[in-house]
């Protein structure tokens, strides 16, 4: 439900800061750890957000065919990136298949599982497998500079800062050290810090509830999204946790992995990606479930003997996407708006990337531009 009337933020100080202050100190270095509810307003907008389709990459044979990825990137040419297992696929800008990086393998420049990609400041192309435990690093070329062993276990998501000789990891660490913690800082070959355990210690290392998405603040801090929570973390560099943002009333939500579909419960939304952009603003993309998607669901046995809830084809999804813009410097939300389009991630903080379904339910990959028009 929308507040209405005066700003309701509520900040709660785990230390001593200036108490005169009305905007958390989070972005300083010395600064206190804060812990903020993000809170929408009357002035929350509700149309300031828009989608436009600008590229729509739909062949449905030979190598360009579009497969379902969840991890798609851009690079310093404006080229599309698609990780996939039988080799990464590259589009031009006007979404023509351009070539395939690599293929199906565990040699130099092969893959065995997709896996996220980031691209970094020098247009070098970093690509995660978690099932090689490896970080294949490649020029703007398409050549192969270097391949990195990265014992990591499953990687979820990763940023390249800089020069790319920095990243940050999310990923499932079974090494007792880094168990619970669940991003890792890797300068060059070696894991160097890692941090972000849970306040609920009682997860199982392996558990799908510590994905987290990551994206980099101007400020030079690095920002963190739960999966399976509303709840945004500031991190500095070095791992200190400096901001806990907590977002309520959108969607269900649950601190550990979500209890299996059933009729008559609550279907959990999740966070789906999260970007800055250079403003300082975080945007957040999440999975809104319909009030009724129950309609649309049906049994289905699995090989156990065991029925699940599975989606009646050609039905409308179970979820939508929501799109939202905070201001994690006020504790507020700027815009709010639900999208029937299926929205899966961020290409920077202008564009984001979608799937759609031709006549015989091929994905088609579609890339919008997103324009956020203030209030004035």
């Amino acid at each position: 439900m929308r507040l209405r009337g005066a700003l309701v933020v509520l900040v709660l100080l785990t230390a001593a800061c200036r108490s005169d202050s009305p905007v958390p100190d989070w972005e300083n270095a010395g600064a206190p750890t804060l812990s903020v509810s993000i809170a929408e307003t009357a002035t929350t907008c509700g149309k300031c957000l828009s989608l436009r389709e600008i590229v729509r990459i739909a062949p449905d044979s030979g190598p360009g065919m579009v497969d379902e990825s969840h991890y798609v990137s851009i690079d310093s040419m404006g080229r599309l990136i698609v990780s996939r297992a039988s080799g990464h696929q590259v589009y031009e800008a006007n979404g023509l298949y351009s070539r395939t990086i690599g293929r199906q393998g565990s040699g130099p420049l092969e893959f065995t599982l997709p896996g996220p990609v980031t691209v970094d400041a020098k247009g070098n192309i970093h690509f995660f497998d978690p099932a090689l435990n490896r970080e294949s690093v490649i020029d703007r070329h398409y050549d192969l500079i270097r391949e990195r062993s990265l014992r990591l276990g499953v990687v979820y998501d990763a940023i390249a800062v800089g020069d790319g000789h920095t990243r940050f990891v999310n990923a499932l660490s079974m090494e007792p050290v880094k168990i619970g913690n669940t991003i890792h800082r890797v300068d060059d070959d070696s894991v160097t810090v890692s941090f972000g355990e849970p306040d609920d210690s009682t997860f199982a290392p392996a558990s799908v509830a510590l994905q987290r998405q990551l994206a980099m603040h101007p400020s030079g801090n690095l920002v963190s999204g739960r999966r399976f929570e509303y709840v945004i973390e500031i991190f500095s560099p070095t791992g200190e946790r400096r901001l806990l943002a907590r977002r309520g009333g959108v969607w269900p939500q649950t601190s550990g992995e979500p209890d299996p579909i059933k009729r008559g419960a609550k279907l959990n939304g999740y966070l789906q990606d999260i970007e800055v952009d250079s403003l300082g603003r975080v945007w957040v993309l999440s999975m809104d479930p319909r009030s009724d998607w129950e309609r649309f669901a049906k049994n289905a046995a699995l090989p156990n003997g065991m029925s699940v809830l599975m989606p009646i084809p050609d039905s409308p999804p179970w979820f939508r996407s929501r799109l939202e813009v905070l201001d994690l410097r006020t504790g507020t939300v700027l815009a709010s708006r639900v999208f029937d389009d299926q929205l899966w991630g961020f290409l920077g903080a202008t564009r984001l990337y979608g799937y759609t379904y031709g006549t015989q339910s091929e994905p088609q990959l579609v890339v919008y531009s997103v324009n956020f028009a203030p209030k004035p």
